[in-house]
């Protein structure tokens, strides 16, 4: 799991506002699809109360997280690979 941290220049009573603030929207939403949405800010590396309220808004802690696929180059014979680069 990605850790996030505050902002060198947020002082502490902010950050706290910021987390009771999203912690709040359980009131307006299921504690699940809170979660969902704030799985996805932490997938895309951005949380904040406005992203994860925007999440929540457009309903898009409802589809599933895009899957991180890795691709790789196939063996044919007429890839060098990287040896032929050295």
């Amino acid at each position: 799991m990605k850790r996030l941290e505050a902002p060198v220049n947020a002082y502490p009573q902010q950050v706290y506002r910021s987390c009771a603030g999203i912690l709040s929207l359980v009131k307006k939403v299921e504690l699940n699809r809170l979660e969902k949405a704030c799985e996805r800010a932490l997938h895309y590396g951005s949380v904040s109360y406005k992203i994860i309220r925007g999440i929540l808004d457009s309903e898009l802690d409802r589809l599933p997280l895009p899957q991180v696929t890795t691709t790789s180059i196939p063996a044919h014979e007429n890839i060098r690979g990287a040896v032929a680069y050295q």
